[in-house]
């Protein structure tokens, strides 16, 4: 009689951290093997925003206002009815882990985090108007950028003029001009 008593007290509480585990999958959104190993990565490596997702205090159609005043973004991208904000640990630039959110309108559309080995995403819109005017705005920023290093060189050569009273003749007065240090 007792062993039947002690059966059914095992049964329920491996029955009972079975449905939890289940739901706590479910409502992370862990749905494979790769997952957990996406959530590690986030835990350890990723902006602290990541949190705010996965217990989804923030989801699609939500207003990005109140997020991004909270978490400011590492980089903004905003073009158009658009926005893309990344968040990172480091604060120079260089991380390998990053977690970024989509905007349209202000709200959100996308969120996700990847590293060198893992990627989740917590929800994404498909939005072909998003990709061409990224595109557009990747295209704009590349030629303001070649026009501000142009018109540096451009002062730059003319520097050179005014060093020398002439132009560069061979290709290390070329590379001084350039680049601004003398060839070794």
């Amino acid at each position: 009689m007792k062993w039947k008593r002690v059966s059914k007290v095992v049964t329920a509480i491996v029955g009972g951290t079975i449905a939890v585990g289940f739901a706590s999958c479910f409502f992370l959104r862990i749905s494979r093997p790769r997952d957990v190993s996406a959530y590690l990565g986030m835990a350890s490596e990723c902006h602290p925003v990541w949190k705010q997702f996965a217990l989804r205090r923030f989801g699609r159609g939500d207003s990005a206002k109140d997020l991004l005043s909270r978490f400011p973004p590492t980089i903004r991208e905003e073009f158009g009815r658009y926005g893309i904000y990344s968040f990172s640990k480091s604060r120079d630039g260089i991380s390998f882990t990053g977690f970024g959110i989509v905007t349209r309108d202000g709200k959100l559309i996308g969120a996700g985090a990847g590293s060198c080995t893992w990627r989740f995403t917590f929800f994404h819109t498909p939005d072909a108007e998003l990709d061409r005017q990224y595109s557009m705005f990747l295209r704009e920023r590349h030629i303001k950028s070649l026009t501000r290093n142009l018109h540096q060189l451009g002062i730059d050569l003319q520097r050179f003029w005014a060093l020398h009273q002439r132009w560069p003749t061979n290709e290390g007065e070329f590379g001084t001009f350039v680049t601004g240090e003398r060839p070794k």
